[in-house]
């Protein structure tokens, strides 16, 4: 199955940005499921947004580009698309603008391990449970989809705490 997870979110902290939606078996060696999060980006050091699949043989991920430390709010989302020809993909976006799409290696065992709104894994908005990866900022809503959304598929979102920056026409 694909998937869309989209959340507004207020990053508060440009060195651990913390977990916005963590689905994965709590305890083991390999721990199957997915992450949506803010991390620092390998290369830019921006606090990016990041999703990550895994599964028994391996994970991947997507690291997005676009800062999203700087205190205001962002409508961010990722697509896991297990269904794109001719390869499955993991897109992350930001302020509805793709920042970075990657191939799902690990694609032919994905409907096996994406722990795709299953109820094996339990499911923590904010946090994996503990301290270290609590979100730092603010969520004001998180929603996933089980399909693939494109950018004008998702919800737009309007009130006073955002302001004119999520929006898109």
């Amino acid at each position: 199955e694909s998937l869309t997870i989209e959340a507004v979110v207020r990053c508060t902290n440009a060195t651990t940005g913390g977990y916005i939606v963590n689905k994965r078996t709590p305890t083991g060696s390999v721990r199957p499921g997915y992450w949506f999060r803010a991390t620092k980006h390998p290369t830019n050091g921006n606090m990016g947004i990041e999703a990550i699949i895994i599964g028994a043989t391996g994970n991947d991920r997507a690291t997005g580009l676009v800062n999203i430390a700087d205190g205001l709010w962002h409508h961010v989302a990722t697509v896991y698309n297990f269904n794109a020809t001719p390869t499955p993909t993991i897109a992350v976006y930001v302020d509805y603008q793709l920042d970075v799409i990657v191939p799902c290696l690990c694609s032919a065992g994905a409907p096996n391990y994406c722990g795709a709104i299953d109820a094996a894994n339990t499911m923590k908005i904010g946090s994996t449970g503990d301290v270290a990866n609590t979100w730092k900022g603010d969520i004001d809503f998180v929603k996933m989809t089980k399909a693939a959304l494109t950018p004008s598929q998702f919800v737009k979102r309007q009130s006073a705490a955002l302001g004119a920056c999520c929006m898109a026409d």
